[in-house]
């Protein structure tokens, strides 16, 4: 019985990126059309969720972590817009702590429909600031207070029109 290859498109311009501040205002962070560069954004969890401890007899303990805490990274050109949009959100959210680190962050894969929510945001720093030959990519940093991400199972994403429903192939069958 052969195995068939999993294949599929991923596109950058099916992703979207949003942020709502504190004071309710919300624009687009990235995505299509946002000129942002092509490292695009990243989100990482600060600790494992797991912690594995082995006995002395050889048993295992897992222990779950609760923190769901990290960083949002996302890469603007130098020429982007929502770079001065970011810049006027943290110079505005410095001035007071009751503004700081309530951003809310989401990011959707439309095609594939995944979301990654993101709350508790602050920005770690004002990104580096480059002058030189070649434009520069401006690093937005995030702290996250909670990352949420939720997936769709892969089989919900197609529609009847899309997946063939004569000649199928069961586990069975012989290629």
């Amino acid at each position: 019985m052969a195995i068939r290859p999993h294949y599929g498109v991923y596109s950058f311009t099916d992703v979207t990126a949003y942020i709502t501040a504190v004071s309710g205002g919300t624009f687009r962070l990235g995505g299509d059309g946002t000129s942002q560069a092509e490292e695009g954004i990243t989100i990482v969890y600060t600790e494992e969720t797991n912690t594995q401890t082995i006995g002395a007899d050889g048993s295992v303990m897992n222990s779950l972590h609760a923190a769901m805490a990290g960083t949002l990274t996302t890469r603007l050109l130098k020429i982007s817009p929502v770079n001065y949009q970011l810049a006027q959100l943290y110079n505005y959210q410095r001035m007071s702590s009751s503004t700081w680190g309530n951003n809310k962050i989401l990011i959707r894969d439309v095609n594939r429909m995944e979301d990654m929510t993101c709350e508790g945001c602050a920005f770690s720093r004002f990104p580096q600031i480059t002058y030189n030959k070649v434009g520069a990519v401006m690093e937005w940093e995030f702290h996250v207070s909670v990352i949420m991400p939720k997936f769709t199972k892969p089989s919900l994403l197609y529609t009847g029109a899309q997946i063939p429903t004569e000649n199928i192939p069961t586990i069975n069958d012989e290629y």
